[in-house]
């Protein structure tokens, strides 16, 4: 799902009270700082805009808090991205339903698709996360993803893909370039 679709259906939940403080926890523990979220409406000669504001605290050097509220223009791709994935996780585990995430890193941190991984894990009873992606440093997190629960695809033809199991895939992990810089 696009982040603006995401963010469009996020928009809509937090109009619900409950799914509105889920929201908000969720983006708290994952270490954003924002307290606030609201969903508002602006009229235009084309017809009415909704947008959505997100209200940051700041800690001052006198120990005092400050707020200051920025339109969604003003933030990142991925608190965007990471405020709709919320709304979704929110929606499914309610539901006990299902949930396909195509390219799982797409403007998040590898410490933010993480928690969202292990958040999931541990909030589901009955809901099921699919994830894509192309970040390899997941299979190294041996404590979050199981080996039974990872699939590789191979791209035969340029219309054929090939599915693999994880066991059936002699896999010698190799360093990233980035892994072999650090």
């Amino acid at each position: 799902m696009p982040a603006s679709s995401l963010g469009r259906y996020a928009e809509e939940s937090i109009k619900n009270e409950s799914a509105k403080d889920y929201i908000l926890r969720y983006l708290q523990e994952a270490d954003f700082n924002i307290s606030n979220i609201t969903s508002k409406e602006q009229e235009t000669h084309k017809g009415p805009i909704n947008y959505t504001m997100y209200q940051h605290k700041v800690s001052s050097d006198d120990g005092n808090n400050d707020y200051y509220e920025f339109p969604e223009l003003f933030e990142s791709d991925g608190t965007i991205r990471t405020f709709g994935l919320a709304a979704q996780v929110q929606k499914i585990l309610e539901k006990d339903a299902f949930l396909a995430v195509d390219e799982i890193e797409s403007s998040l941190h590898p410490k933010l698709i993480e928690y969202i991984i292990e958040r999931f894990l541990k909030e589901s009873e009955q809901a099921q996360l699919l994830l894509t992606t192309h970040y390899d440093g997941l299979l190294g997190e041996e404590d979050l993803l199981r080996k039974d629960n990872v699939w590789f695809t191979e791209r035969i033809y340029a219309t054929d893909l090939q599915y693999r199991y994880v066991f059936e895939v002699d896999v010698q992990r190799q360093k990233t370039n980035l892994e072999k810089d650090l």
